[in-house]
């Protein structure tokens, strides 16, 4: 994983990260397991985000996998019933 390029807009660090896909996988099945085993409260102690705020990071990684990857691999999205 290499950071190409960091930027701030407003208050907001953007950040351009070369990663490869298995990273990439990886990162969504973290999160995906977070979604699955813990409680909202724990949610949002452990990752600094509401459920609500996870789930739609989740789901932009399961998009972005389901473009670039063959679709019999990429997660399904109502896999963890969100």
């Amino acid at each position: 994983m290499e950071t190409l390029k960091i930027r701030e807009i407003a208050s907001v660090k953007m950040l351009d990260i070369e990663m490869s896909e298995d990273e990439f996988d990886v990162c969504e099945k973290c999160l995906e397991y977070v979604l699955q085993s813990c409680s909202p409260d724990e949610i949002e102690q452990v990752s600094g985000a509401t459920q609500e705020e996870l789930e739609e990071i989740w789901r932009q990684m399961v998009a972005t996998l389901r473009k670039h990857t063959d679709l019999r691999e990429a997660p399904s999205i109502s896999g963890i019933g969100v």
